[in-house]
This record gives C-alpha cells, structure tokens and sequence, in this order.
C-alpha cells in the first residue's frame, strides 16, 4: 500500500526520525532463511529502495535505514539470536538460576546462574577465597567480574576413557580434531574464494560448527569472520588445495591427555604451536589456511577441544611424535648392562656390547629375553627396541612384558626387523617394582632355533606422572 508502481517505496515527510521503534519479527529456524531475512531487511539500505525525487531523499532515507539496520545486526549477534522482548523471572525450582520466556509459549529458559556471582567468599591463609557451587569447594578467587565463559568453565568430558585396544586417547582426540580442523578450514576458505557476503559466511559457518555451537560465544564467532576478510590474498584460491591433518594431528598428539581430553594449559601450549608453524611458512595460502585454524582453536577453548574428540568418527590412528615425549635411552653398545638383567641366564648372556643368545651352553635355549631394572614412577607411551640384525628366522618376534604382580605379556609385533616399536602404551609404573622385559625369538612358539640377533639399545619413551 506504500509502494509506487516502480517498487520503490514512499518516502515519509520526516526523513530522520529521532528514534526506532521496536517490532518483533519472527523468522524460521534455519541459517538460509535468516540470512535471506536479513538480505531482504538490508535492502532498506540501498538509495534504489525508495522514490525518486528532485531533493534525492532517498539516499538520506537509505542513511536512516542503515542505523537502524545496524543496530538491529548488533543486537542479534549480541543475544545469540535470541529474542530481545522477553519476560523475566526467578525460578521455582532452583532460586539461584534467572529465566527468561522469550516466545510466549509458557516455557522458560534459563538465562542468568547467579551461583556464579560468588555467594560465599573467605580469607583463608591471607588469601581471598569463593565457593561458587555451594558445595564447599572453595579456590582461590579470580576477577569477581570475568564473565563465565562456556569454553572454559563447562565441564571437560574425556572423550575416550577407554580407548580401543591399541590405541591412546590422546592420538584419536588429535586425529580426529585434525581432521575436522582442515575441513571447517577448508569450508571458511571456500566462502572467501566464492565471494559470500558475510551474513552468508555466518550461516555456512554455523552450519560447520553446529556441533559446538552451545559452546562459541556469538561475539567471538563474528569477529572471527570479520577477521577472516582481512585474510584474502590474491590467490586465495589455491588456500583449499593442501591438508593441515598430518602437522597438526602432531601438534594435538603432544598436547591431549592419554583420555583425549585437554587441559586449559594444554591448549594455551596448542595455540602458540600453530602461532608458531603460521609464522614458520612464508606461502601466504598455507598462512590464511593455518590462521582459520588458529581461530578455530581458539573458538573453541580447552571444552571444545575435549568435545571434539571423536566428532570424525575416528577410532584407529598411529600416532608417532616422539618428541612429545620424555625418554629412558638404554645404549648397551656403549659398554654397560644399564641395570638390565637376563631373564634366564642359560638363555642370555651379556657379550660386552649388547645381549646374546646363549647358545652353546649346556643347556642350550633359542631366544634372548632381558629385565629392566625397576623404573621411576612414570606413564609408559612407547618402547622401542633395537637390534644388530635383522632376524630371518621362521617365524621372528619380538615381544615386550610389565611386571606387576607377575609377568603379562604387553604387546607383540611379528616381523622381520632390526627395530620393533610398540606404540599408544599406557602403563603407570610404581617406581619402586614395576619392570619391563624385552624377549626376541627366530622361532617364536616354536622348537629351540639359536638367535643371532644382539639387542643393543632400548628407548622408553614416557610422560611424567
């Protein structure tokens, strides 16, 4: 009824009016629609939206429109895209929580926690205290004005408790994050290369993170792609054609928990590794790329990282990364048993620079098999064992035990190498008699067949308890 024949609208006599008026809209709940709403809004802003005339108000008009526009934009992403009309009230059923009906239909959500604004505070050995539960569980209190914020204060899940047999929790969580990591990044990069308008960005982007998007602060989330155009480069679109997933699962690998989960320290030492290797690259690509994997991280905080875990589905990764561990190296080639013993001393003898088949004896045994001593209070990741030769036996093997109450075999790999390596171990050692043994064979299981294999070293790589 306002529109001219050209489909342009009417302008009004007052062109600038002093205030906006508030009108609830209500849009369908999903990213394409919201972002066609706010497109169709946006067009208000445009000087062609409205009637020609010979003062040119329109774009005076198209000027009005775009505060109101923007103020409409700034509040929906500072609410989360929630309603601001809403109803207020104290719970019935839990006093301390605040809820909020936003759509008058009768239910309430909650939208305020007052447990969190420090009911209960002390001095407790000079040093200022809260309990923020309730449950006595008092910690030494920070800013009383830090908001809570959901990437850090939610409880941290461990993704993989038990992981399947052969595998360590902290190498899924890193393949799977990896993996999905390099695809969100590839898809943010995808909206930059095909030129999506940022409301566009945010519904696609949305609809990748929709996993954790309980958890990413909206703010955080659009500054990110706003940032995120800042970061086109002339020939942004080669910025998809490699993969993030090997590098980064070995950043992750070295920085996850054995249950998959990450500490908040952790992820602080994962944000200044991929600080690190963006800055290392001089390709500007590879750098756009790793820094949407920067944001992505950081979006997400130690919480997410956890959550995360096994979003890809994968449950069998190997995982190597020896430098994120310690490691107890035992180099018999220098001269010395290192405290290592022979199981059977008919079996095995020491030759001066490694372990020996004890063929010929009087009893003549195939096979070397050697104790550690007792090792510190440490968690075994890996043991590699090395020998002079390869074994070309039958059927070789090379087999490693712990020892805690009696000798269970670990792991076995049966091949023909000169190194065997035994990977994702968890094992706590005691520090007072847990011990390890290391056992080659020709003819594993099999009838007496002499070994000419020496073992000369072996490395046990560990995390500190």
């Amino acid at each position: 009824m306002t529109k001219l024949s050209d489909k342009a609208y009417i302008l009004p006599d007052n062109i600038d009016p002093d205030n906006d008026k508030c009108i609830r809209v209500y849009v369908p709940d999903e990213p394409e629609y919201i972002a066609a709403f706010w497109g169709a809004y946006e067009y208000l802003t445009a000087w062609l939206a409205w009637e020609r005339d010979a003062q040119k108000r329109g774009k005076q008009a198209a000027a009005r429109w775009k505060e109101s526009f923007l103020r409409a934009r700034e509040e929906y992403l500072c609410s989360g895209g929630k309603c601001g009309i809403m109803d207020a009230r104290q719970s019935s059923s839990v006093p301390c929580h605040l809820e909020k009906q936003t759509n008058c239909d009768g239910s309430w959500d909650v939208f305020a926690d007052m447990r969190l604004c420090v009911p209960r505070m002390r001095i407790h050995g000079g040093v200022l205290q809260q309990d923020t539960t309730g449950t006595g569980n008092w910690v030494d209190a920070g800013d009383p004005e830090t908001p809570y914020d959901p990437r850090f204060d939610n409880p941290i899940v461990p993704p993989w408790p038990d992981p399947p047999p052969g595998e360590s929790g902290e190498c899924l969580s890193a393949a799977n994050v990896a993996a999905y990591v390099d695809f969100a990044s590839y898809h943010f990069a995808a909206s930059m290369v095909d030129g999506l308008t940022f409301f566009q960005t945010l519904s696609a982007v949305m609809t990748i993170l929709a996993a954790l998007m309980g958890i990413i602060p909206l703010s955080l989330l659009t500054a990110a792609i706003t940032a995120l155009y800042e970061q086109v480069v002339d020939n942004w679109t080669d910025v998809r054609d490699f993969s993030l997933i090997t590098d980064l699962t070995e950043i992750l690998f070295c920085r996850y928990e054995y249950d998959g989960s990450m500490t908040r320290d952790n992820w602080e030492l994962v944000v200044e590794d991929i600080t690190s290797k963006r800055e290392s690259l001089s390709d500007d690509d590879q750098r756009a790329k790793w820094w949407i994997a920067l944001q992505l991280v950081t979006l997400w905080g130690p919480v997410g990282m956890s959550l995360l875990g096994g979003i890809w589905g994968i449950d069998t990764y190997e995982c190597t990364g020896d430098v994120c561990f310690e490691s107890l190296i035992y180099d018999f080639e220098l001269g010395s048993e290192l405290g290592w013993v022979p199981y059977n001393s008919q079996s095995t003898v020491w030759d001066g620079t490694g372990w020996h088949d004890g063929y010929p004896s009087e009893k003549p045994e195939d096979g070397v098999s050697i104790n550690s001593p007792v090792l510190p209070a440490i968690r075994i990741r890996k043991v590699e064992l090395y020998l002079d030769i390869v074994m070309e036996g039958t059927n070789p093997s090379a087999a490693l035990f712990r020892y805690v109450t009696s000798w269970a075999q670990w792991a076995r790999i049966d091949d023909s190498l000169d190194k065997y390596t035994y990977y994702n171990l968890d094992w706590t050692t005691d520090g007072t008699t847990h011990r390890i043994n290391v056992n080659i064979d020709e003819y594993f299981g099999g009838p007496n067949i002499h070994t000419d294999a020496r073992i000369v070293k072996v490395i046990v790589y560990y995390s500190p308890l």
